[in-house]
C-alpha cells in the first residue's frame, strides 16, 4: 500500500491537470509537453522510445510485431470513456488503442478503435469513443491506455503526439485520413482530390489561403464508402501554394480542422542525363545511349521530343543525328555517322534538344539542351574490352582469392591485347593483385589477398596495341571492383555469457537494437549484420511480438536468465532473444547449435538463423523444454527456407520460444555451442579434395565416344571451396573394353573423363580417377562403364503422330535470379526461358510501397519506377543468355493502397487486408508503370503478369506478403488494368490468380473469369502445386489437371494452363523422382508453362537437372505433338522454328531399354541425341543414333 500510494502522488506531480475521485483513480486527464519532459505513466514496450523536446511527445517505433506503449494509471472512466489528442508521423501506420481494467480485460480492434494515420507535417486531432463497445472492461477500473503502432508493424516510424487528453477532457473528433500534398499544373483544369476514411453522416467544407491560386475548394456528400470528392479549378495562368483547411463537422462533435497543400507548378523543363565526350572514327556510326529522359513533371503527361544538330555539318550533318525514342520511357539512344576524312582529327559538338508540349505559361520553361563533344579521327582504334567483376564484400583475411577475367579483346575483332596491370587503392588492406594473362587470350586471372577490415578499390586495366596511323592512338579500359575483408569465419564458436557487449561494454539488453531503426528507410532491414558488423558493440537483445522479456546475464555463473510475458497466442506471434557476436560463422562443414536449458513451466523452443545477407534459414522443429537442465543440440540439415542461403556466413541467431503460444515463465540459458565445438557435433574435417558423386554408367558397344562430366572438384576446407590447383589422372581396369581414357584437370570445379569403348567389345570397366592437390591427401575416385550391345536391350516404342497437336509451351524454369552468378546457373546452366519475380520485391524502394508518385491514377511519373541495383544486373545477364520471358506476380500492392497498411495481416487486422476500392485505379498505374520500367530497363517487355499470389490465401499468420480478392473483385482488378497496358502500347499479358488447387476453389474461379467480359483479357490461368497452406508441397492427379485445361477451353478466347509455383520437395533422388513425375504429368497433361520457385544447384541437385532436361530441351513455342507410348511413357514436342522435336522418355523401370521412335513426320531430323538425368547422372549425353536407326538407348 506504501509503494501504491507513493507512486500515485509522484503521478499527481507531473500530470497537467487531472482529477481523482476519492478512490485515488483519475476520471479526466490533460497532458500538453511543453516542459519536454515525459510524464512517468507513459511506459515504453520493446522496440518503442519515447521521449519529449519540441513542446510534444515522441514515440520512435521499431518493426515489433504486436509490441505497445502505454499509459499506466489508475482511472475511473465511467462517466467518460474517451481518449484525443493530436498526432503525426512520417509513414503509413494504423494506430490501435485499448483499454485494459485491473482484471487485465482488454479490447481491441473494433473499428472506431483503429485509426488510419498517413505521413504529414501537419497534426491530425484523433480521438476514440468507447462508449458503448467495451462490453467485457471494466471501465471503472482502468489501470492501462495502450497504444499498438500498426499491428503488422514492418517498418520504423517516428510518431509526435500533443495534447493528450483522457476521460471528460478529452474531444469526440469525426475521422479523416489526412490527405497528402496535391500537386497539379498551372491550368490543369477542374481538378479532383479523393478525401478518404471520413466518419459517416459527416459533412466537410474547404478554404483556400491562396483564392488567387486555388479559389475555395468543393466537397461533395460523404458517401456510404467514408469517401468525398474534393474539387477545385487552380485560377488561369498561376502558379504556387495554396494551403486549404478540411473541416469535417457532425453533430454532437467537435469540428475536426486539417490544412494540407495543393501546389500549382508552372511547366518544368525537361530532363536528361549527361553525355560524357565521344570519340569515333570518319564514315563510322556511333550508337549513343540516352538516360534520365523525362518531360519533368511529376502532374502531368507530356510527349517530349529530342532533335540533334551539329557545329560541323562537313563531318556530321545533321541529318545523320539520328534520334530515338518512345514517350514515356526515360531511356532512349541517339546515332551518330560521320563522313570520311582522309587524315587528321577533328572536334564536334553535338547539341541535342529536347522539348515538351506544355509551353512556358507562368513563367514555365518546355526546352533542355545538353552537348555532346564528338572527336572524330580518319582512323579510328576502339578500346579494349572487358567483362565487369563483382565485389567481394566478404573477403576472408589472409585468404588467396583467385579471380577469372572474361571477355577480353582488342575492341577490333583482333588480339591486340598487350597487357593487363591491376591496382589495389589500399595496399595496406589489399595488395596489388598478381595478374596472369598472355597476350591475345581472352581471359586471364588475378590473385589478391585481404590483410585487413578495411576496404580496397581493385582497377584493373585492359591495354591493347597495332593502332594504325591517323587514329586516335592505342587505347585502354578501366574497370574496378571493391574487396572488403572481415575475419575468417568461425567453424566453432562458444559463448561464455560473460557481457551484453562485445567488446565488454554492458549496454542494455532489453531494446531491439535501435542503431538498426535510426535510418528510418524501411525494408526488413532489422538485422543488417554487415553494416554493423564491427560498429555495433551490443550482441545480445530481445524481440518479442506480443511478448514482454527480461534477458539477464549471470557472468559469475556463465548463464543468462530469460523472463517471458506473452499472453496471446494468435499466429504469428513469439518471443524471440538475437545473438550476434559481430562475428561470421562457418556452419557448412558442421550444422549444429547445441545449449544447456531449463524453464520454470514446461514448454517449447526452436531456433533460427541468419546469413550476412539477411537470408533467413527457417525454423527448426520445436523440442521440449522442461524444469531439468538439459542439452539440447538443433541440426539445420535440411532446406533452407530460402534457397540462397550462405551456411558459410552465418551473422545471427535467433532463439524463439513458445512460438505461437500463450507463455510465462523463465527460462536458464548456458553452455551455448555453435559449429563444430556444439554438443554431439561431428569433429572437424581436415582439407581434403571432394567430387560430386559419379554414377555407373551404362553405353554401348558402338558408341564413338563418350564424356563423363566431372563437377564440383575442389580442395574444400570447413566446406570452402579453396583455390588450390587440383590434377587429376584416370586409369582403366580393362583397357580391352576401355582403353585408358582421356581427362581433363578441374577449371572452375568442372573436368571431363573422355573414353570410346572397342568396337564390338562388351563388358565392364572400372574407371579410377586420382586427385592430387598440395597439402592434402591423395583421393581416389571410381566409377564402372558397362558397355553392352544396344540389340540385347528390351525394346519398347513410342509412336509419334505429327497430325495430333495439343498445348504450346510459353516456357520452362523457376524465379528469377537475384544475380549474375544465379542467372549463369538458371539461364545459362539450366536453360530456364520463363522467370517469374516478384514485382514489388524487385523495385525501390521494395514492398514497403512505391510512394504515390502524384495525386492522379491517371498521370504516370515513370521516374519513380525503378528496379534494384541487382536486379537490373542479374536480369540482363539472363536476358543476354537467351531468356526473354519474365513473368511479375504481385505478391501484395503497395502497402498504402490496402486497408490493413501492411504486408500481412495478423488475426484481428486480416479483413482489411484487401486492396481499398478507392485505389484500384491506383494499382493499375502501379502495374503499368511497372511494366513500363521492365521495357525501359531491359529493352524487352514483361511477358506477362499475375496481379495477385495466391489471392485466396491472405488471411492471418501469412508468412509471406498477401492480399485478398474474391474473384468478383480479382475481375474488376482485371478491368481496370487490362486497358492500360494495351493504351500504354503493351503487350504484357495477364495469367491468374495462382490458385491453390487445395482449397477446391480454381475450377469456380476459372469459370466465373470465363463466364464474364474479362474472359478475353486473360491469355492464361494459373495454378500453384501447394496444400492448403500454401507450404507444404503438393502434385495433381490426371483428372484434375485435365479438368482445369478443360475450363480453360470451354470459351474463346481460350486459355493456356499455367502452373507457376510449387517447392518443398525432398533434396535427394526421391525428390528428383517428384520432379520427374510431376512435370512429366503436368506436360501430359496440357499445362503450357511450369516455374518453380527456387532450386539450389548444389543442394538440389537432381531437381535442378531434371528441370534442365525440361528446360534445355523444351523451348517456348514447341507444340506437344500425339505420342502413344510402350512400356516407357513418353510425351514429344515438335518446334517449328529450328525444325528439331524432342521427346521425352520416362524409364521407371531398373533396367535400359532401346525406345524405338516410330511414325516419325517427313521432316523428322536425321539425327537424334539422347539426354539422361537419373540419381548422379546430370543432364548427359548418353546415345546419339541416326534417324533411320530410330532407336535409341533410355
Amino acid at each position: 500500500m506504501k509503494r501504491n500510494f507513493i507512486r500515485k502522488a509522484w503521478i499527481i506531480g507531473i500530470i497537467l491537470m487531472s482529477n481523482l475521485n476519492g478512490f485515488g483513480q483519475l476520471t479526466t486527464l490533460s497532458e500538453d509537453y511543453n516542459n519536454n519532459i515525459v510524464p512517468a505513466p507513459w511506459r515504453a514496450g520493446q522496440g518503442f522510445f519515447i521521449s519529449s523536446s519540441d513542446q510534444r511527445l515522441k514515440v520512435k517505433v521499431g518493426k515489433q510485431q504486436w509490441e505497445e506503449f502505454s499509459y499506466d494509471a489508475n482511472f475511473n472512466l465511467s462517466a467518460a470513456p474517451r481518449v484525443s489528442f493530436k498526432i503525426r508521423g512520417d509513414f503509413y501506420f494504423q494506430f490501435v488503442l485499448a483499454f485494459v481494467d485491473a482484471n487485465g480485460v482488454d479490447n481491441r480492434f473494433p473499428d472506431p478503435l483503429i485509426a488510419t494515420i498517413f505521413p504529414s507535417k501537419d497534426f491530425i486531432d484523433v480521438s476514440y469513443d468507447m462508449t458503448g463497445l467495451l462490453k467485457t472492461v471494466d471501465v471503472s477500473k482502468i489501470t492501462s491506455i495502450r497504444f499498438m503502432v500498426d499491428p503488422a508493424c514492418e517498418k520504423s516510424v517516428n510518431i509526435e503526439i500533443d495534447d493528450f487528453k483522457v476521460g471528460t477532457a478529452a474531444a469526440i473528433y469525426p475521422r479523416l485520413i489526412s490527405p497528402i500534398t496535391q500537386n497539379v499544373y498551372a491550368n490543369a483544369g477542374l481538378t479532383t482530390t479523393v478525401l478518404r476514411g471520413i466518419t459517416l453522416g459527416s459533412t466537410v467544407t474547404a478554404t483556400s489561403s491562396n483564392t488567387g491560386l486555388i479559389p475555395n475548394p468543393s466537397v461533395a456528400a460523404v458517401g456510404t464508402n467514408g469517401l468525398a470528392n474534393m474539387t477545385f479549378t487552380p485560377v488561369t495562368n498561376q502558379s504556387g501554394t495554396a494551403k486549404i483547411t478540411l473541416k469535417v463537422s457532425k453533430a454532437g462533435m467537435t469540428d475536426l480542422l486539417f490544412p494540407f497543400d495543393i501546389v500549382v507548378s508552372a511547366n518544368l523543363a525537361p530532363t536528361i542525363d549527361a553525355v560524357l565526350a565521344k570519340t569515333m572514327g570518319s564514315n563510322q556510326t556511333l550508337f549513343i545511349p540516352l538516360a534520365g529522359i523525362s518531360d519533368g513533371n511529376t502532374e502531368r503527361v507530356q510527349n517530349v521530343t529530342i532533335t540533334g544538330t551539329s557545329s560541323d555539318q562537313t563531318v556530321i550533318k545533321d541529318a545523320d543525328i539520328i534520334e530515338a525514342y518512345t514517350n514515356p520511357l526515360t531511356h532512349g539512344n541517339v546515332t551518330i555517322k560521320t563522313q570520311a576524312m582522309a587524315t587528321g582529327f577533328k572536334m564536334v559538338n553535338v547539341t541535342l534538344t529536347l522539348k515538351d508540349d506544355a509551353g512556358i505559361t507562368a513563367g514555365g520553361v518546355d526546352t533542355k539542351t545538353i552537348v555532346i563533344p564528338v572527336t572524330v579521327y580518319a582512323s579510328y582504334y576502339k578500346s579494349p574490352e572487358i567483362d565487369p567483376i563483382a565485389s567481394n564484400n566478404f573477403a576472408y583475411i589472409g585468404t588467396n582469392y583467385v579471380v577469372t577475367l572474361t571477355g577480353i579483346n582488342d575492341g577490333n575483332g583482333g588480339n591486340q591485347v598487350s597487357t593487363i596491370t591491376a591496382v589495389s587503392s589500399n595496399t595496406i588492406a589489399v595488395s596489388n593483385p598478381v595478374v596472369s594473362y598472355t597476350p591475345g587470350n581472352n581471359t586471364a586471372t588475378i590473385s589478391y589477398n585481404a590483410k585487413t577490415k578495411d576496404i580496397a578499390t581493385i582497377t584493373v586495366t585492359v591495354s591493347n596495341t597495332g593502332a594504325p596511323a591517323n587514329s586516335n592512338g592505342n587505347t585502354t579500359t578501366a574497370i574496378t571492383f571493391t574487396v572488403k575483408g572481415v575475419d575468417p569465419a568461425y567453424t566453432g564458436y562458444i559463448e561464455d555469457f560473460s557481457s551484453y557487449g562485445v567488446n565488454g561494454t554492458t549496454p542494455t539488453p532489453n531494446v531491439f537494437g535501435a542503431d538498426y531503426y535510426s535510418s528510418g528507410t524501411g525494408g526488413d532491414d532489422r538485422v543488417s549484420w554487415m553494416t554493423n558488423l564491427e560498429a555495433y558493440d551490443q550482441k545480445w537483445f530481445v524481440e518479442g511480438q506480443g511478448a514482454e522479456q527480461t534477458l539477464t546475464l549471470d557472468p559469475a555463473n556463465k548463464r543468462m536468465t530469460l523472463v517471458v510475458d506473452k499472453p496471446n497466442s494468435v499466429p504469428r506471434t513469439f518471443a524471440g532473444v538475437w545473438y550476434s557476436p559481430r562475428k561470421l560463422f562457418n556452419l557448412s562443414g558442421a550444422k549444429y547449435l547445441s545449449l544447456k536449458i531449463s524453464s520454470d513451466v514446461a514448454t517449447k523452443a526452436t531456433f533460427d538463423i541468419f546469413d550476412v545477407n539477411n537470408k533467413r534459414y527457417g525454423l527448426l522443429p520445436e523440442q521440449n523444454i522442461t524444469g531439468t537442465p538439459t542439452v539440447i543440440t538443433f541440426i539445420f540439415d535440411k532446406a533452407p527456407a530460402d534457397a540462397s542461403f550462405d551456411f558459410s556466413k552465418v551473422a545471427a541467431v535467433l532463439f524463439n520460444s513458445v512460438v505461437f503460444q500463450a507463455f510465462k515463465g523463465t527460462f536458464t540459458i548456458s553452455d551455448l555451442k555453435i559449429g563444430d565445438l556444439a554438443d554431439n557435433a561431428p569433429p572437424p574435417m581436415p582439407a581434403a579434395i571432394m567430387m560430386s558423386p559419379i554414377a555407373n554408367r551404362t553405353i554401348l558397344s558402338n558408341t564413338v565416344g563418350y564424356t563423363v562430366n566431372l563437377e564440383n572438384v575442389y580442395v574444400v576446407k570447413d566446406a570452402i571451396e579453396l583455390a588450390t590447383p587440383v590434377t587429376l589422372t584416370v586409369s582403366s581396369s580393362n583397357t580391352g573394353l576401355i582403353p585408358t581414357p582421356i581427362i581433363t584437370n578441374p577449371v572452375n570445379g568442372q573436368a571431363a573423363v573422355k573414353m570410346k569403348p572397342v568396337a564390338g567389345a562388351t563388358g565392364k570397366s572400372t574407371i579410377t580417377i586420382t586427385a592430387k592437390a598440395a597439402g592434402v591427401l591423395d583421393k581416389i575416385f571410381t566409377f564402372d562403364i558397362v558397355v553392352l550391345n544396344k540389340s540385347t536391350l528390351s525394346p519398347t516404342t513410342l509412336t509419334l503422330n505429327g497430325n495430333v497437336t495439343y498445348q504450346a509451351i510459353a516456357g520452362i524454369g523457376l524465379e528469377a535470379p537475384h544475380s549474375e552468378g544465379l542467372a549463369d546457373e538458371r539461364v545459362g546452366n539450366m536453360g530456364a526461358s520463363m522467370l517469374r519475380f516478384d514485382m514489388g520485391g524487385e523495385m525501390q524502394p521494395g514492398l514497403e510501397g512505391l510512394l504515390n508518385d502524384n495525386s492522379d491514377p491517371f498521370v504516370m511519373d515513370l521516374s519513380k519506377y525503378k528496379y534494384k541495383e541487382e536486379t537490373v544486373l542479374a536480369f540482363k545477364r539472363a536476358i543476354k543468355l537467351g531468356c526473354t520471358r519474365f513473368i511479375g506476380c504481385v505478391w501484395t500492392p503497395p502497402i498504402w493502397m490496402k486497408g490493413v497498411l501492411a504486408h500481412r495481416p495478423q488475426t484481428q487486422l486480416g479483413t482489411r487486408n484487401r486492396l481499398l476500392d478507392e485505389f484500384y485505379d491506383e494499382f493499375a498505374e502501379y502495374i503499368v508503370g511497372s511494366a513500363l520500367a521492365f521495357k525501359d530497363e531491359f529493352g524487352i517487355e514483361m511477358y506477362s503478369v499475375c496481379l495477385e499470389n495466391e489471392a485466396e490465401f491472405y488471411s492471418s499468420g501469412n508468412l509471406t506478403a498477401t492480399c485478398g480478392y474474391t474473384k468478383e473483385e480479382a475481375a474488376e482488378v482485371v478491368r481496370r488494368v487490362y486497358p492500360r497496358l494495351r493504351a500504354a502500347g503493351l503487350a504484357t499479358r495477364i495469367h491468374g490468380f495462382d490458385q491453390l488447387g487445395q482449397q477446391n476453389n480454381v475450377l469456380t474461379w476459372f469459370s466465373s473469369f470465363n463466364n464474364t467480359d474479362v474472359k478475353d483479357k486473360f491469355d492464361a490461368f494459373s495454378i500453384h502445386a501447394y496444400g492448403a497452406n500454401a507450404v507444404t508441397p503438393a502434385t495433381m492427379d490426371d483428372a484434375t489437371l485435365q479438368s482445369y485445361y478443360t475450363e480453360c477451353q470451354r470459351v474463346t478466347p481460350k486459355k493456356e494452363l499455367w502452373m507457376t509455383e510449387t517447392s518443398g520437395w525432398p533434396q535427394d533422388a526421391s525428390g528428383g523422382a517428384t520432379a520427374i513425375s510431376s512435370l512429366f504429368s503436368s506436360f501430359a497433361n496440357n499445362l503450357s508453362a511450369w516455374t518453380f520457385l527456387s532450386i539450389d544447384m548444389k543442394l538440389d541437385v537432381m531437381n535442378f537437372y531434371v528441370h534442365k532436361n525440361f528446360a534445355k530441351f523444351i523451348r517456348p513455342g514447341a507444340v506437344r505433338i500425339g505420342a502413344t507410348s510402350g512400356d516407357v511413357p513418353g510425351i514429344a514436342f515438335k518446334h517449328d522454328l529450328d525444325k528439331t522435336y524432342t521427346v521425352v522418355l520416362i524409364n521407371t523401370t531398373t533396367s535400359m531399354k532401346q525406345s524405338k521412335i516410330a511414325g516419325m513426320p517427313a521432316n523428322f531430323p536425321t539425327k537424334m541425341y539422347a539426354y539422361m538425368t537419373a540419381e548422379n547422372i546430370n543432364t548427359q549425353l548418353i546415345d546419339s543414333v541416326s534417324a533411320s536407326d530410330g532407336y535409341m538407348v533410355n
